[in-house]
């Protein structure tokens, strides 16, 4: 997935997370050219409507908290078979 462009708009650099349930992605908002965490779920859950409620349901949790330590959630979405949501990265470290 790599190299791949989502919906037009974040373009996947690295895996920086994964998980479970989905990936994480270190990504390009090539709108407002700014780098952003996308999380996608997983391909193998993506027919799976109990996975796609469950993954539906953090992202509209976690846009209700507001703390220094938790990003904020800007963006949700799906498009065909991938579901995702960005994250707003304050800083970011190659560490």
């Amino acid at each position: 997935m790599l190299g791949k462009h989502i919906n037009g708009r974040y373009k996947l650099l690295e895996v920086i997370g994964d998980g479970g349930m989905a990936i994480v992605y270190r990504a390009l908002d090539l709108i407002l050219d700014r780098t952003v965490a996308v999380k996608l779920l997983r391909p193998e859950f993506s027919q799976d409507d109990d996975f796609i409620k469950r993954f539906r349901r953090e992202a509209e949790s976690a846009t209700s908290l507001a703390h220094p330590n938790i990003v904020s959630i800007y963006d949700v979405g799906g498009r065909r078979r991938l579901l995702l949501y960005r994250h707003g990265i304050r800083t970011w470290n190659n560490a």
